[in-house]
């Protein structure tokens, strides 16, 4: 199934220097501003690239660093029952503590939709064969799902990187944008 992209003019970026907000990615379930220089990966390539279902968007950056393609994934799981954001936020942090090489690099407040979480930022090497990433993530839950989003990067990252991807989490949203 394809993703519905909306681009909405006027999203949510400032200037002088500051990120802004190139398109705004809305598919019918989760959104976010999509910042100069990542790109949307369609569900064919996400397909392509092996992705599991549990997978419903994805965005590239369209250069590497440190020989690896910086990844921003959203991934929907159904819920039992309903559970309120920062339980599942908090239940999804312990979930990563027990990769292989976890260490807590930072973790900060956020706000998705009034929802109080947390921008949980870790080092992992889940796979042995491949090298430790860094990761941010932000969970949230909608009526009986639960949604994380993930960025994936070296462990070393840019402050450039770190500003984008936080940005993107800080847009991420479940709430269809309100055109102006």
């Amino acid at each position: 199934m394809g993703f519905l992209l909306l681009l909405l003019s006027g999203c949510g970026g400032v200037s002088g220097g500051e990120l802004t907000c190139t398109e705004q990615y809305w598919d019918g379930t989760i959104g976010t501003c999509v910042p100069e220089g990542w790109e949307i990966v369609t569900r064919e390539k996400m397909t392509e690239q092996g992705l599991p279902s549990e997978v419903i968007a994805a965005f590239q950056r369209g250069d590497t660093i440190s020989g690896q393609t910086p990844v921003f994934l959203v991934t929907r799981e159904t819920l039992s029952e309903e559970m309120d954001a920062k339980a599942y936020s908090d239940a999804s942090i312990r979930s990563v503590a027990v990769l292989p090489a976890y260490k807590q690099v930072d973790a900060r407040n956020a706000d998705i939709d009034g929802d109080d979480v947390q921008i949980h930022i870790f080092t992992a090497q889940p796979v042995s064969e491949e090298p430790a990433r860094r990761y941010y993530q932000l969970s949230a839950t909608k009526a009986k799902e639960g949604f994380t989003f993930t960025a994936l990067a070296p462990v070393s990252v840019p402050a450039s990187l770190d500003k984008e991807i936080l940005f993107m989490l800080n847009e991420a949203t479940l709430m269809e944008p309100v055109e102006e």
